[in-house]
């Protein structure tokens, strides 16, 4: 015969005490699932209120202008049919990212991603640095080209923390050069591996179908060329 299992065993043993203990972890269970199930409800109404993103995308509005007045900076503004804003915007200089962060953390918004790409075809042209911020149901882009050689970015982690991991990585992949960053150590690859232009291929561009289809056109134009040799 098996013994019985140690909860039956104080079931037993201490009816009274199991039965409080099994009531009040039932109310704590009940507490939490109701906060986090009206934690959900809140978001999900203020997602879908158009009101609420209207006054928002307003002060919002407001700020940026406050900072971007009298420059040269391009900018856009798109609304969906469920009530979510998105915002285009492209900066002449680089330090002009940093009024906009604290536009952004004024107003309780984070950074989603930092996204760097090579600007032109050229070898030697520039890096084209987007900037992805989510501000409640608002989430807008801002980009600017780093032209110089130095390929010298402000650090926008001292004002939001969540761009800490994206500046790092973009200075890891593409040799961008974060200044004043509060912790600028490598997040994954090796010190002495210095990081170049094209050296990384994207998933998207390997797994290409037609990329392929020309890679083996290629080896079949060499090699018939070779046979005629």
């Amino acid at each position: 015969m098996y013994p019985a299992p140690a909860a039956a065993n104080l079931w037993c043993l201490f009816p009274g005490n199991c039965w409080r203990w099994r009531t009040e972890t039932r109310k704590t269970w009940r507490t939490w699932h109701g906060s986090v199930r009206n934690a959900a409800r809140e978001v999900h109404c203020e997602r879908g209120n158009p009101v609420l993103g209207k006054e928002l995308w307003e002060t919002l509005n407001v700020r940026l202008a406050a900072i971007l007045d009298g420059k040269d900076d391009e900018g856009r503004w798109e609304t969906d049919d469920k009530g979510v804003t998105y915002g285009w915007f492209r900066l002449t200089a680089q330090k002009d990212i940093l009024p906009v962060a604290k536009v952004v953390a004024g107003l309780g918004g984070r950074v989603m991603a930092i996204t760097a790409a090579q600007a032109g075809h050229g070898l030697t042209q520039g890096v084209e640095i987007a900037y992805h911020f989510a501000i409640g149901v608002i989430n807008c882009t801002f980009s600017t080209v780093l032209t110089d050689p130095q390929r010298e970015a402000a650090s926008i982690t001292p004002i939001l923390r969540s761009a800490d991991w994206h500046e790092r990585e973009m200075q890891e992949l593409y040799d961008v050069k974060v200044l004043d960053h509060p912790n600028p150590r490598r997040l994954f690859i090796d010190a002495g591996q210095q990081m170049a232009d094209n050296l990384l291929v994207p998933l998207s561009t390997a797994m290409d179908d037609s990329c392929t289809t020309r890679l083996w056109e290629r080896i079949m134009q060499a090699g018939s060329g070779e046979g005629k040799k």
